[in-house]
């Protein structure tokens, strides 16, 4: 990385190089990532970043099926698919309730709009009552001053 010495977060070092890439290049307001052949494309945006890092993440499932079927023991396959399914199952217990939250969260924002139109249309009507209000009150205050009044018939 030129010009970057490292990058601190909320007192923590980043754990790997790409990290710190990633990091430097968002300050940068480019993003900067590795191509399999070690040359670096800049330009990219976050969307296509999220897609290089899944396809890497491919490719990792990828080696670590070929690894699973390189293992022949019985013992070997059986601890391969017990950390398989512990993996899994950890994940949906980690993206379950994210998920679940992240679509509370949408939902609430979806309804700040109408609640702030609401809101507005109260405010103004308030302002029209209010105004109505203090025309009653001078009339009101009109009829008690008035000469008249006091010639009513007992």
């Amino acid at each position: 990385m030129s010009g970057v010495q490292g990058i601190v977060v909320c007192g923590e070092a980043s754990e790997s190089d790409e990290e710190e890439e990633f990091c430097a290049a968002m300050a940068r307001g480019q993003l900067v990532t590795q191509r399999p052949g070690g040359t670096s494309q800049e330009g990219m945006t976050i969307k296509q970043y999220i897609e290089h890092k899944q396809q890497k993440q491919q490719q990792q499932q990828h080696y670590q099926e070929q690894l699973k079927r390189a293992h022949q023991s019985l013992l070997h396959q059986k601890l391969w698919e017990a950390n398989a399914s512990l993996e899994r199952n950890l994940s949906h217990c980690i993206r379950g309730p994210l998920v679940e939250q992240t679509n509370r969260i949408s939902r609430l924002i979806a309804t700040i709009p109408a609640a702030q139109n609401s809101t507005l249309s109260a405010h103004s009507s308030l302002i029209q009552a209010d105004r109505n209000l203090s025309q009653t009150n001078l009339l009101l205050k009109g009829l008690n001053n008035n000469p008249l009044a006091s010639l009513k018939a007992p």
